[in-house]
Parts: structure tokens; sequence; C-alpha cells
């Protein structure tokens, strides 16, 4: 049982995707405990969308810190040995999460692990290891990002056209599997198509830099940030792209996503 000012860690330290996806606990979470201390683990590249949620007390990219923070509980979302294996040097109280192959001897409280099974969402899949802490699924499963305003600016200043008065569509060619991929003149032939019959501005995106993309169109691959890329997504009429990050990214702030 967690008393009324506990310090809590939830941590998601994998895919942008996923960790997007399990931002719907936030606001459950901080409705359970509302005078607690919540903080959020995952990548670094994470940070500009999770630093300063208004659901959060704080974030952090590193799992030495965790001992830093003194935490009462800990929840894992995603099974990591790093993360398990610092959460349990740090002697953290309570360690919740799942008990995949010998990971299970790091937590205090474990369950199995039954995504793969795809019963359920994902998201609905976190809150089997919320609710041990007693924060029970809602019944509307959202993403929740919080997109800074100083990243809005960053972003126009990347722009050559003023962006909430330029219809544009926004494509996503990057993945990390070969076998993920539509290949690229294949994205180049639809941008032609919606710059000629739609009147879509193309926009390229990607994780790094792209020299596949010709000079005719915007090229932003490896130059956003998460929240710049949230701001572009949100202002888009449309992102096209394989199931990825930007996908889960695009559904949170609205933006048509064909995958």
């Amino acid at each position: 049982t967690l008393n009324a000012d506990a310090r809590l860690l939830i941590a998601r330290p994998d895919r942008v995707g996923d960790v997007i996806i399990s931002t719907s606990c936030l606001a459950p979470v901080r409705k359970a405990f509302p005078r607690d201390t919540i903080y959020f683990l995952a990548a670094e590249r994470m940070r500009p969308l999770l630093e300063n949620h208004p659901d959060l007390t704080g974030f952090i990219s590193d799992e030495a810190q965790i001992a830093r923070l003194m935490p009462d509980a800990i929840i894992h979302l995603h099974p990591d040995k790093e993360v398990y294996l610092a959460a349990q040097r740090a002697a953290v109280p309570i360690r919740i999460g799942y008990r995949q192959k010998s990971l299970g001897r790091y937590l205090t409280h474990s369950l199995d692990d039954r995504r793969a099974e795809g019963l359920k969402h994902e998201a609905a899949y976190n809150f089997d290891l919320l609710e041990l802490i007693g924060v029970g699924q809602p019944a509307q499963l959202e993403p929740n990002i919080d997109l800074p305003e100083s990243a809005l600016g960053s972003l126009r200043a990347k722009l050559p056209w003023p962006l909430e008065s330029t219809p544009f569509a926004v494509l996503n060619p990057s993945a990390h599997s070969p076998v993920a991929r539509w290949p690229i003149e294949y994205f180049l032939r639809l941008a032609d198509k919606l710059q000629s019959e739609h009147g879509l501005s193309p926009v390229f995106i990607g994780t790094e830099a792209d020299t596949r993309i010709p000079a005719r169109f915007l090229n932003l691959a490896g130059q956003t940030d998460l929240a710049e890329l949230g701001w572009l997504l949100k202002h888009a009429r449309v992102l096209v792209t394989r199931d990825t990050g930007p996908s889960h990214l695009a559904a949170a702030v609205g933006c048509p996503v064909v995958v």
C-alpha cells in the first residue's frame, strides 16, 4: 500500500511508439495519486514530450538516476534488464513488472508477460501492472503527450512557408528493418501526386538525414526532435508512414495517418 505522498517512477525505456502509447496511463496515475511525486523514465529522445508534462513531476533517461530519486515504487511497463537491475540495486521497496525469463528475481511483484497474445491494446496491458498499485483502467485510453511552445517556435524557423496556412502532407520512408520499408520510389511518386493533384506540399521526415530526397521536396529528415515533429504533424493534412514511432505521434496529435 502506498501512502498519500509516495514517490512513483514509471519506466518505459524502449521504442518511441510504445512510450507514446503508455502515456495513456499518466492522467489515471495522477488522479489516483494527486499529491504524489511521479517521474517517468524513458530514452533521452522522449525528453521533449515528457520533461514538462503537467501530470509528471519530472523525467529521467538514465537508470543510474533511480537511486537519487529514491522512489517508493517503480512500475516497469516493459522488461529491461538494466532498469530492473538498477531499481533492485537502489532498493526501491515496490518493484512491479513482467517476470520474463530470469528477470523476475529483480521484482517484488510480477505478472506473466502476455502482451504477445494480442488480446487487447498495448495501452490496456499497462493497466494489468498499474492495478497492483490501485490504478484502474479508464473507459477511454488516449495518448497524453505535451508539446512545448518553444518547439513550435523552433519548428517555424525550419520551414520555408507559414505552418498554419500551408496545406502539406508528411511522408516518412524510414524504417529500422529493410523488410518493413515501402520502397523510396513509391514515396517519391506519391509526393509528386500529392503536390500536383491535391495541392499538398510534401514534407519528408525520418530519424536521420536522408540524401535520397530530391531538392524539390522539403526534407526535414534528421532535423526535428519529437516535440517539433509533434507540432508538424498536428498541422499536417496526413502522414504516410510504416508502423513506427511517428504513426503513434501523429495519432496522439490528431493527424490522419496512412500506415
